[in-house]
Parts: C-alpha cells; sequence; structure tokens
C-alpha cells in the first residue's frame, strides 16, 4: 500500500489549517460579541419585564380605587366640616 497525495489534496490540507487557523485567531472575538448580543437582549427582556408588570399593578390599582369610589369610600382624606359661627 503505496498510497500518494496528490497536489490538489495537499492544497485542501493546507487551505482547511489556514480556515482552522483564522478561526482560532477569532474565537475570542466571536465569543464575546454573542456575550454583548445576549447581554443586549436580556436588558431588552429585564426592562419589559418591568414595564409589564409596573404597568399590571398600575392597572390593578387603579381598579380598586374606583371600586372603592363607586362603594361610597374614599381613599382622599375628608375636609374638616366648616364652621357655621361667625366671629
Amino acid at each position: 500500500m503505496n498510497a500518494r497525495i496528490d497536489s490538489n489534496t495537499w492544497k485542501m490540507i493546507g487551505g482547511g489549517i489556514i480556515v482552522a487557523a483564522a478561526f482560532l485567531i477569532m474565537m475570542p472575538g466571536i465569543v464575546s460579541y454573542l456575550f454583548s448580543l445576549s447581554r443586549i437582549f436580556t436588558i431588552i427582556a429585564v426592562t419589559v419585564g418591568v414595564a409589564g408588570v409596573s404597568g399590571l399593578i398600575y392597572v390593578r390599582l387603579k381598579a380598586t380605587r374606583q371600586i372603592s369610589r363607586a362603594k361610597g369610600k374614599s381613599d382622599e382624606p375628608k375636609a374638616a366640616p366648616e364652621s357655621t359661627m361667625e366671629s
């Protein structure tokens, strides 16, 4: 078994080594880029979540105030009765 490798095969092997080396050189940059993308998406998701929860809380509190006003209860302090006596 005398296997000979022709020049085209050597070119393919050399090209693969060059591509692999370039990938290894670029790997830290690619990883940091992907982590920065995930960080940005996480910040956006947290912001949208906080806005949704605060909106839900606001709507619920507003609804309870409207219900209590309809029942005659007021969350505003009552004013002191005015004096009918004149000085």
